[in-house]
């Protein structure tokens, strides 16, 4: 929704907010004839001039019914700006609140056809921010973005880009452990068993696949586990790839 034009009228034309609400409106000449700010959950704050059709996130449709109780008209249902709340069930329900607008977070989130809340979008900070990088840093991987999302629930998402030049030490870390007889009087060693790939619980989002390598010298043995990691990472032309690295653990 970008403006409206009544028949006998001028054309007004929406300016919204981030969220998408109608905070002022201009005419052709682009003077301003209205202006508006809101509460929270819709209800108006301040006003100047003759308020347009489409006012709190009017630009995504919510049409103004001037029916008490029943202020706000978005598609699939009616919502109703003093109870700040729907007024029927939603139609996804039970996926989806039945009466609660947004999932109590109506500066975060929109509902654009009164059926589920979408994420409008705001930065990580504080811990968040720290939570993300920390976890770019233990995959090997750098880090690249963080942003919270509301729906469902709250969650942190960390994007990670992959180091420049791109790593991946899994073989040079097993070829050293292999050629340990020229290099360490006299140990050879032998890969003993492959495990298969799995979902790394310690790095989130990442797969592991272990398996062994025993070294012997005379009969002296060492075992050692060596678990090779890969994570998704973006790419430097924003594709995505992996990454991986080995964590090596005598036993």
């Amino acid at each position: 929704m970008i403006g409206e034009h009544t028949t006998g009228q001028s054309r007004l034309d929406y300016l919204c907010d981030a969220l998408g609400s109608v905070v002022a409106t201009v005419d052709q000449t682009q003077t301003v004839k209205s202006t508006a700010r809101y509460k929270p959950y819709g209800a108006d704050l301040a006003t100047t001039g003759t308020q347009p059709l489409y006012g709190w996130v009017g630009s995504l449709g919510y049409r103004k019914t001037s029916i008490p109780h029943v202020e706000i008209y978005a598609r699939a249902r009616h919502y109703g700006v003093t109870e700040s709340r729907w007024l029927s069930s939603d139609p996804l329900w039970p996926t989806e609140p039945s009466y609660t607008y947004c999932l109590g977070s109506p500066t975060n989130l929109v509902d654009s056809d009164g059926m589920a809340a979408c994420f409008k979008g705001r930065p990580c900070r504080g811990t968040e921010l720290t939570q993300c990088e920390n976890q770019c840093n233990s995959r090997h991987l750098e880090f690249l973005d963080c942003n919270v999302t509301y729906s469902p629930g709250v969650n942190v998402n960390c994007s990670c880009k992959c180091p420049d030049p791109p790593v991946n030490t899994s073989g040079a870390l097993v070829d050293s452990l292999r050629t340990l007889p020229s290099t360490h009087k006299g140990w050879v060693c032998n890969q003993t068993g492959v495990g298969d790939e799995k979902k790394s619980t310690k790095w989130p989002g990442c797969t592991h696949q272990t398996y062994k390598i025993t070294c012997k010298k005379g009969r002296s043995e060492q075992l050692y586990t060596v678990s090779n990691i890969c994570c998704p990472c973006t790419g430097p032309s924003g594709g995505s790839l992996n990454t991986c690295f080995s964590v090596i653990t005598a036993k």
